[in-house]
């Protein structure tokens, strides 16, 4: 939380094994959305992409692959790339398949290259702080500069996941008076319930994992 995180990755193994290495992300020197036929690319180096493709899966596999780093001794498996999601509408991209389009305003799949990653070594009981630059023209005086803005921003985030600073609590309450919006009623999804039923007695499904959404507004704080 103090670092401003966007993404927490903690390694398991089966059982009750814990995973050696906890990955928190923050920043974002790329980021890809995913929606449908649509595909909208910023990157701090060039202009913002909007554009409608026959399957922006594969123009952003393509963008991607112009993106590389070296690869040096002693740090975690980790140490840059990309993270996101794919949601389940995201089967579009692969099989021709119907999809839902209800307009929930979350993409269907969201690719990030964070700009920093800080890594817990859970067996060496250390942290990596690493920055990732981007150097489109390779020219050195321009390495140097990122080079330098990187240690900076290194010195930055060391300095605030090193704070012993607690913040308050919230007031919570107010909770009683949040209002819960549900976007499917109880008879919409009995007959989504009568439909999977009749499905799985034609053999075209074995199971199916049905929820309604529900929506609150708070301006309260989730981890406090």
């Amino acid at each position: 939380l103090k670092s401003g995180g966007q993404f927490f990755l903690e390694s398991v193994e089966k059982g009750e094994h814990v995973g050696r290495y906890s990955i928190i992300t923050g920043g974002e020197l790329v980021r890809i959305e995913l929606n449908g036929s649509q595909i909208h690319i910023q990157n701090q180096m060039e202009d913002t992409v909007d554009k409608q493709v026959d399957n922006p899966f594969n123009d952003a596999a393509s963008y991607l692959r112009h993106f590389n780093c070296p690869e040096y001794d002693g740090l975690p498996p980790f140490y840059s790339g990309i993270i996101g999601y794919l949601g389940y509408e995201a089967i579009q991209y692969f099989a021709q398949v119907p999809t839902c389009r209800e307009n929930t305003g979350i993409p269907d799949s969201i690719l990030i290259i964070p700009e920093f990653i800080l890594v817990y070594d859970s067996v060496k009981r250390t942290v990596f702080i690493i920055i990732t630059v981007l150097n489109s023209n390779q020219d050195s005086i321009d390495a140097n500069r990122c080079y330098e803005e990187a240690i900076e921003r290194l010195l930055d985030i060391k300095e605030r996941i090193t704070q012993t600073t607690v913040p308050e609590k919230t007031d919570r309450d107010d909770c009683q008076s949040m209002k819960i919006h549900e976007t499917t009623d109880k008879e919409g999804y009995m007959d989504m319930v009568e439909t999977c039923k009749g499905l799985i007695r034609q053999g075209e499904i074995i199971q199916a994992v049905l929820s309604r959404r529900k929506d609150i507004e708070t301006d309260l704080d989730p981890f406090l």
